[in-house]
């Protein structure tokens, strides 16, 4: 089993006192299937050849097919539009 994927995370912040919801692709890791913990920065594709640039990209596509998750304090709860 793979210990760790990438996953769209879902992050307040506030913009001239308004607050906003970010959406960024992150790795986050997983023990015993759950999440545990996840990048500090976004992620982005890349390999050391372009095939696993290519693999990589759609490694990244994949995350929109999951539940969003919260960044932040609320991590690992799964984001819902308010």
């Amino acid at each position: 089993m793979k210990t760790w994927n990438y996953r769209v995370l879902a992050f307040e912040s506030k913009h001239f006192g308004k607050k906003e919801i970010y959406f960024s692709v992150q790795t986050v890791h997983y023990k015993e299937e759950k999440p545990v913990s996840y990048s500090e920065t976004t992620d982005s594709p890349g390999g050391t050849t372009i095939e696993e640039a290519k693999e990589d990209m759609n490694n990244t596509k994949e995350a929109f097919n999951k539940p969003v998750l919260w960044g932040g304090y609320r991590f690992p709860d799964e984001y819902k539009k308010e």
